[in-house]
């Protein structure tokens, strides 16, 4: 009987691939921003901003009515 190596490599390959489907991934490794998911809310930084600037808005209408202008 004569020993063929491409046929048993593209078995072992198959059976890598089979074997490797199949591995459930640590999660613990997962990378932490893949964890972030969920609500699309906005950052804190920006709700800060957002009220920054609305203090500003109201502030320079307060003073042009103040100014009569």
């Amino acid at each position: 009987m004569r020993f063929n190596a491409g046929a048993l490599e593209r078995e072992n390959v198959l059976k890598r691939s089979l074997i490797m489907s199949t591995k459930v991934n640590n999660p613990v490794a997962r990378a932490p921003i893949l964890q972030k998911g969920g609500a699309h809310v906005k950052s804190k930084s920006s709700q800060r901003t957002q009220v920054k600037n609305d203090l500003k808005r109201a502030v320079n209408e307060w003073k042009m009515d103040k100014n009569g202008i």
